[in-house]
């Protein structure tokens, strides 16, 4: 180890930085070792306490920042859903075809079937869209 007199005494550039980076490494090692011992700690206490480590900080997991609007404003009150465009052949459940597969959808494709099986025809889907943007401001 280097004391306070050699380090003084250093000429050399890049040896200096070398041995900067050496210990701002090292320095990051040690932070992340006291951080898992830390964590290690906290939840043997939770668990020997019969609690999750969210019950006892109250602390959560950050949520997902929301996509930006880039400054335009939403209607108060009212959110946009996408129509239906395949529907259960046994339900009334239907899906978008944006997001995650229903399972029924899914289990209908992995079987070998196709999407287009349970596909809204266009006439049907586009009279639906009709009545929900034709309705008038008192409807809400």
């Amino acid at each position: 180890m280097l004391t306070t007199e050699e380090i003084q005494e250093l000429t050399d550039r890049d040896e200096l930085n070398r041995i900067i980076f050496d210990c701002q490494g090292r320095l990051e090692n040690m932070k992340e070792e006291a951080r898992a011992a830390a964590e290690e700690q906290i939840q043997a206490i939770a668990d020997e306490a019969g609690l999750t480590v969210e019950e006892i900080t109250g602390l959560r997991a950050r949520p997902v920042p929301k996509a930006t609007t880039h400054g335009k404003k939403k209607a108060a009150g009212r959110t946009s859903k996408a129509p239906a465009k395949y529907k259960h052949p046994d339900h009334v459940k239907g899906w978008s075809g944006v997001g995650r597969m229903p399972d029924w959808m899914k289990n209908h494709v992995e079987a070998g079937g196709s999407k287009e099986d349970y596909a809204i025809p266009a006439e049907v889907d586009q009279s639906a869209s009709e009545r929900r943007t034709t309705r008038g401001k008192g409807d809400m």
